[in-house]
């Protein structure tokens, strides 16, 4: 029980559940498998500005809310606001699924035809 608060509590100050690490490889498993059973193309994802679009990335990436504010110089509350939309915009409830999207939206743009070769995006 006191690993769970101590998890808790530093999640609350910025940090992260889960180690780096594994929260690529599990983005990277559930996007593998979202991309499986979804349609290739989101119209969904149309919708998005480019401020969201670039916090949909950065929450792909595993970084907290903190760590996305101070990456792309704004305020954590303004973060925040895009994530709340995010979640309106996609249709999703949690940040876990629309990281899925995020990590899916790079896996489809790294099989694009024009990317061939390049890797990850």
């Amino acid at each position: 029980m006191e690993e769970i608060v101590g998890t808790i509590r530093a999640v609350a100050e910025g940090g992260h559940a889960l180690p780096r690490r594994l929260t690529g490889s599990l983005f990277d498993e559930i996007a593998r498998l979202a991309l499986r059973d979804r349609g290739r193309d989101d119209p969904r994802a149309m919708k998005l500005t480019n401020r969201e679009r670039q916090v949909l990335a950065l929450i792909g990436e595993g970084l907290s809310n903190k760590e996305i504010a101070a990456r792309l110089h704004i305020a954590v509350p303004t973060v925040s606001s895009h994530v709340h939309s995010l979640l309106e915009k996609l249709g999703r409830h949690t940040r876990l699924e629309i990281g899925v999207d995020a990590r899916a939206d790079a896996e489809r743009q790294a099989h694009a035809p024009g990317n061939r070769g390049r890797g990850r995006v």
